[in-house]
């Protein structure tokens, strides 16, 4: 997961790492997050894709992180950034 900001927006950034990529996951999603938890320019990609880039999100006045989520089977395994303001 990481987070980045460029032409006024953030973006948040997922990488399915290889050895994780033999397990049976279905999809994969990266968001921005504002500090309130709302997700903005969120992005979902159906396996094999293993990288995600989210939309750039109107953001760069507010408190963010990056969000990521895999899904295999019935669970959802998330990650976050650090806040960044």
């Amino acid at each position: 997961m990481k987070q980045y900001y460029g032409c006024g927006k953030n973006y948040s950034y997922l990488w399915v790492w290889e050895s994780f990529r033999d397990h049976s996951w279905q999809n994969s999603s990266a968001a921005v997050l504002t500090s309130n938890g709302d997700a903005h320019g969120v992005v979902t990609k159906s396996r094999p894709a293993y990288e995600v880039w989210s939309n750039g999100a109107n953001t760069a006045s507010d408190c963010t992180r990056g969000w990521g989520r895999i899904q295999i089977a019935d669970e959802s395994y998330v990650g976050y950034t650090s806040q960044v303001c």
